[in-house]
């Protein structure tokens, strides 16, 4: 089988230092083996006195430059659904909401500090409630779009406080000391049957009720979705992966542990991630997000 020529937005950037950190991101899309157009959308950004758009797989006239210091960063994955142009149009509301809604309450994410947590966690929640509003009145426009929708996984750091906000089966996982964890729930009747239940998860994943969400952003559903948000604290070399769910459904995650445990920069891993999703079947749009953390103050300080 001929290999489908995988895309991938924009050149690798080395996102600037906070403080004492540096962040190594990468983002990487792929239309898949089967599928005709590409739904997912990706958005790495920086914090400052702006949103500044590092990487996107939106059209490069949406990049913004690249600033000096950042105070924090946000990465994005969305994996957009409907049918027709449906999907894609609803993913990339997403993002665009998304920048649009950071933008407005910059200055409070700049001053953010750990006694702003609870804060922090009801704005991220407002950001999937603004983008479902977004994506039903758009799709209320068209009659023929009208479960036009999407997942939204998006994570903020400030460092080193991680917050991840949540709907749908769009994944963020924390590599940790050979590690990997998945932070996020996959909010699919699959998952609510499992922990309900004593049925093996594996048989339910590859059931049809691994394909229907119980929560996203639009998709025909008129009550805003409670989105899940979950906090923690990054340490030195930890590295984050977003990815839609054409990678877990075609990879192993101890596949994907291998694989982001590798040496090289996050491009590198993003290449290896996406071939692997394409060599087991791509049989969905592919889009993985790789963002690692090195903490050069803790090194010398533990030395």
């Amino acid at each position: 089988m001929a290999r489908q020529r995988i895309q991938a937005a924009t050149n690798e950037e080395l996102l600037p230092t906070v403080a004492r950190v540096f962040v190594n991101a990468y983002g990487q899309t792929a239309r898949g083996t089967i599928r005709t157009t590409n739904e997912d959308q990706f958005l790495i950004a920086s914090l400052n006195r702006q949103l500044d758009v590092i990487q996107t797989s939106l059209d490069e006239r949406d990049c913004a430059a690249l600033g000096a210091h950042s105070q924090g960063w946000v990465f994005l994955v969305a994996d957009g659904m409907g049918g027709h142009a449906a999907g894609e149009e609803a993913s990339a509301l997403a993002v665009e909401t998304t920048m649009r809604f950071i933008r407005e309450t910059m200055p409070w994410f700049v001053r953010l500090g750990p006694e702003e947590a609870e804060e922090a966690e009801d704005a991220l929640r407002s950001i999937i409630r603004e983008c479902h509003r977004a994506v039903r009145e758009e799709a209320e426009e068209r009659t023929d779009q009208r479960e036009m929708g999407t997942t939204l996984t998006l994570a903020y750091v400030r460092w080193p406080e991680l917050f991840v906000v949540h709907a749908g089966d769009s994944r963020c996982y924390l590599l940790r000391e050979g590690e990997l964890q998945q932070i996020t729930r996959d909010h699919t009747l699959a998952q609510d049957l499992a922990e309900r239940t004593d049925v093996d998860p594996e048989e339910l994943e590859s059931s049809r009720m691994a394909n229907v969400l119980t929560r996203a952003v639009g998709g025909g559903r008129q009550t805003t979705p409670d989105p899940a948000v979950y906090r923690s604290t990054l340490m030195d070399r930890d590295t984050l992966l977003l990815c839609s769910d054409g990678l877990t459904n075609m990879v192993s995650d101890e596949r994907i542990l291998n694989l982001l445990s590798g040496e090289g920069f996050a491009n590198a891993r993003c290449q290896e991630l996406v071939e692997a999703a394409m060599e087991g079947g791509g049989r969905d749009n592919i889009t993985v997000l790789v963002a690692s953390f090195e903490d050069f103050a803790e090194r010398q300080q533990a030395s």
